[in-house]
């Protein structure tokens, strides 16, 4: 063994001993959440602008001009195109 991994060796066995009770902890978490009723994940993309992004893709528009004019992100006009 190097040195360097000599001195990686104990930090990454403390991480891997230390994973198992903060995976619980967020699980419980988000149990205690959803039990509370908070809505989790990303948040919906309204009808009006999905439509937009339809016809706005439908007359030939790209990607990122379609998000720019709307002011979504590519990531959001990707998965509404996807989803169609």
């Amino acid at each position: 063994m190097t040195p360097a991994s000599n001195e990686l060796a104990p930090t990454l066995s403390i991480s891997t001993i230390s994973a198992p009770p903060i995976r619980e902890r967020v699980n419980a978490g988000l149990a205690r959440a959803k039990d509370k009723g908070v809505r989790l994940g990303r948040r919906p993309v309204k009808p009006e602008v999905e439509a937009r992004i339809r016809a706005l893709k439908a007359d030939g528009m790209g990607i990122l001009k379609i998000g720019r004019t709307l002011g979504v992100g590519r990531s959001v006009v990707q998965r509404v195109l996807v989803a169609a």
